[in-house]
Parts: structure tokens; C-alpha cells; sequence
């Protein structure tokens, strides 16, 4: 069965951010925890769009640095990668898990 999961405690605070990316068992570094701010607060956004977020908080932070994010965030099922067709990817923070009953 289906059931969406939308991690309570992945408000948009850094401390709720911190303690999801640290309760996967990586390393919790500034940019990984501002795309992860970013992807909750701008739901269905595209990879161009959160890296101008994380910018705007950062300062500084390379392209790849967000795509490298998103990828391990995907991985580790903290987010969800939408594939629209001849649009650019989006992502968002609900994940559907599957629970085997």
C-alpha cells in the first residue's frame, strides 16, 4: 500500500533541516541544509530555481553543489524528483513509501 509520508519535523527552520540530513547518517553541511530549507519552502520547484534560493541565503554555492544535494536527497528519500514531460525536473519534499501489510 501507498502512503504519502511528509516528514513532520522538516519545517523550514536549520535546526528541523540539520537533524533530517544527520538522521540519514551523512554529513550535514550549510549548502546541503539551505537546498533542503529551499525544496520545503518552494514545493515543485526546478533545480535553476532552488539554486537562486540557496544563493540568496548562501552568498555563494556552485550549481553542481545542488544538483550533488538533490541527487543524495532523492537517494536517501528525503525528497521526490516530478518528471513533467518537456518540462525541467521539479522536486519537492513529500515521498511516498511503499509499506508492505
Amino acid at each position: 500500500m501507498l502512503t504519502p509520508e511528509v516528514p513532520a519535523e522538516l519545517a523550514a527552520d536549520q535546526e528541523s533541516a540539520e537533524s533530517m540530513i544527520r538522521a540519514r547518517g551523512v554529513r550535514v553541511t550549510a549548502s546541503r541544509v539551505a537546498v533542503l530549507r529551499a525544496v520545503n519552502e518552494l514545493p515543485h520547484a526546478d533545480a535553476d530555481t532552488l539554486t537562486q534560493a540557496v544563493r540568496n541565503r548562501l552568498g555563494a554555492v556552485s550549481t553542481q553543489a545542488v544538483y550533488d544535494a538533490l541527487a543524495l536527497f532523492k537517494q536517501l528519500g528525503l525528497v521526490r524528483r516530478i518528471e513533467p514531460a518537456g518540462s525541467p525536473a521539479r522536486f519537492e519534499t513529500r515521498v511516498e513509501t511503499t509499506t508492505i501489510t
